[in-house]
């Protein structure tokens, strides 16, 4: 993800990030042309591609992605926190199926972006935050940034990121609320810094 990332800020800089709350189709595309993409879909029927789980009944067509859970709003039965809790992502607006298995999903969130990887897809277990659920923060401390160029990439638990507890990774059960429909504030979104960094 950090490669896509810094290729499609390499290609274009001045990509937009978002019209109104939803993200660009451009900004969306600069990442799906360099990575290696099964299927996709969209919470957002602009995008065009298809829509995921639970929103298919915006679309003439009834699709249905059964590895697509967290972009179809989530589900409080399918999804945790790493206290035990509900995570019902609110963020979490495009997804795609990557050929190793992962699905990831794009989303805006508050202060930034997130992409969140399940490294598994929903399809298989445990699907909770911090132990195959990891989220990369792109942001910076500027809430009208516009283009692609002026984010950073972090994983979620990093110096800076919204995830980042008192000096530590943020990952701990006791970290983070125990149910949450944002990555920020949920506990287990910064284990992704603890094991994607250290």
């Amino acid at each position: 993800m950090n490669n896509a990332f810094n290729l499609a800020v390499a290609e274009d800089p001045k990509i937009l990030l978002k019209y109104d709350w939803f993200m660009s189709k451009e900004y969306i595309n600069a990442f799906w042309k360099n990575l290696q993409i099964v299927d996709k879909c969209s919470i957002v029927s602009y995008h065009d591609i298809g829509l995921c789980d639970n929103y298919s009944s915006w679309s003439e067509k009834d699709i249905h992605y059964k590895w697509s859970g967290l972009a179809s709003g989530g589900s409080s039965n399918k999804y945790k926190t790493l206290s035990g809790g509900s995570y019902n992502p609110y963020d979490a607006q495009v997804a795609a199926l990557l050929n190793n298995g992962a699905s990831v999903y794009w989303g805006a969130a508050n202060g930034g972006f997130t992409i969140l990887v399940d490294v598994n897809n929903c399809t298989s277990g445990p699907n909770t935050l911090g132990k195959d659920i990891y989220a990369i923060w792109l942001g910076n401390n500027d809430s009208n940034t516009k283009y692609i160029g002026d984010l950073t990439f972090k994983p979620q638990g990093a110096i800076g990121t919204s995830a980042f507890r008192n000096n530590n990774s943020g990952c701990d059960i006791n970290i983070g609320r125990k149910d949450d429909i944002y990555i920020s504030s949920a506990s287990g979104a910064g284990c992704s810094y603890k094991y994607l960094m250290k």
